[in-house]
């Protein structure tokens, strides 16, 4: 940068680090509810790293490890595009495997222990506002599965993360009033979450729950005990409401109807894509499809079903461990899993009150992936995913290095 002065490059760099807050801020805040502005903030994020680092800006917090597993995550994509013939689709995965990187710019940028936690807020205010609407369209409009502007899968897993967030927070050190209010917000997206109908989701959100006193809580066994006991009764008590028993109901019937050969319902489709992925990862058992090709080579067995004209709306396997074996094959499915588990394993050890709700971010986030994307391919889900890297890369920035905001401007 030759054309420019060292006082102006400073300048520019110092201008582009005071930025950052807001736009963390303000992404993790319209993430659930505003598309615009969510995407316009991770662009800037992601047009500003790199031209911060082009500027002479310096890497102090990078846990170089986690970037490494965030950046073999992408090359792993990237280079299945190279036998991918279907490059919209090959394109579009590179777009939202990018998204990625949002979590590591926020473990180098954040510039405090506080900002994290406003981060934190951020989501859960957007995650409220996004269930205040869900519960409006359910009660007032009457609707079935309210989801507002969202598909009721993506909905659905957008209050799942934040409700992991008050939980974490509910569980770290805080006022009683600060808890109270934390408390008041979940019954309220608890409530649209229950409207909302998303049974992977559910599912997800009950494990995590039964998993809280092994992976954060310091107790004795007996507490454990009564703690899987009490959370067994609740569900019980959530499992015997009207509208649970409709969702079960149509399950079971969706099951039943898919061993009669009917296969246009939620989980006979489900079905189909699963047992298309699998054969796709038995035809191509070297290298996978490539990302770009999975819609291409599901349609032609698709053309072949009754159901044909319902099959071809999909456009992924609904599962992010079968994405991944059926387009990237083995390779892909370890560059999924280091790609994912890293931070569950970076922080597992790392236990201190001052971390231990970031350390609970991550561990109940990284669950969250895992189960309910056995449902669903939730790293192909933009705003999901969009979501999950903001909420791994506030957790892991507790971790990180020395204090940003004790750098000077030149540092930065």
């Amino acid at each position: 940068m030759s054309f420019m002065g060292i006082e102006n490059r400073n300048r520019l760099i110092g201008w582009i680090g005071k930025t950052y807050p807001a736009l963390f801020i303000l992404f993790a805040f319209s993430v659930p509810f505003i598309k615009f502005t969510a995407v316009g903030s991770m662009v800037l994020l992601l047009a500003f790293f790199p031209l911060q680092i082009l500027l002479g800006g310096r890497l102090h917090r990078v846990n170089r490890w986690y970037a490494l597993s965030v950046l073999q995550y992408l090359f792993i994509i990237a280079l299945s595009l190279t036998y991918t013939y279907n490059m919209d689709f090959g394109s579009r995965a590179i777009r939202f495997c990018s998204i990625a990187l949002v979590s590591v710019i926020l473990v180098e940028k954040l510039p405090s222990r506080d900002m994290p936690r406003r981060i934190l807020h951020a989501y859960i205010a957007g995650g409220t506002l996004l269930s205040l609407i869900i519960i409006y369209e359910g009660i007032v409009k009457h609707i079935v599965r309210p989801s507002y502007i969202w598909m009721g899968v993506h909905a659905g897993n957008l209050i799942l993360l934040s409700l992991l967030t008050i939980v974490s927070l509910l569980l770290g050190k805080g006022s009683l009033r600060r808890k109270i209010i934390f408390a008041a917000i979940m019954v309220a997206q608890l409530y649209a979450f229950y409207l909302n109908g998303t049974r992977g989701a559910w599912i997800a959100f009950a494990v995590i729950l039964a998993c809280i006193p092994f992976l954060v809580l310091e107790i004795r066994t007996v507490w454990k005990v009564t703690y899987i006991v009490v959370l067994l009764l609740a569900i019980i008590l959530v499992t015997r409401g009207t509208y649970f028993q409709t969702k079960l109901h149509e399950a079971v019937t969706d099951v039943s109807q898919y061993e009669e050969g009917i296969s246009e319902t939620s989980l006979g489709g489900r079905f189909e894509m699963w047992k298309a992925s699998g054969r796709m990862f038995l035809e191509h058992p070297l290298v996978g499809v490539g990302s770009g090709d999975w819609v291409d080579e599901f349609q032609k067995t698709a053309r072949q079903s009754k159901a044909s004209a319902f099959l071809m709306q999909f456009n992924q396997p609904h599962s992010i461990y079968l994405e991944a074996v059926s387009t990237r094959w083995r390779m892909g499915m370890a560059s999924l899993l280091l790609f994912i588990c890293y931070p569950a394993v970076y922080v597992w050890r790392r236990k201190g009150r001052d971390t231990a709700v970031f350390r609970s971010v991550v561990l109940f986030t990284t669950l969250a992936m895992l189960i309910a994307g056995a449902t669903d391919t939730l790293t192909n889900v933009r705003f999901v995913f969009m979501a999950y890297c903001i909420l791994i890369g506030v957790g892991m920035s507790a971790f990180a290095g020395p204090d940003v905001g004790e750098r000077t401007v030149r540092d930065v």
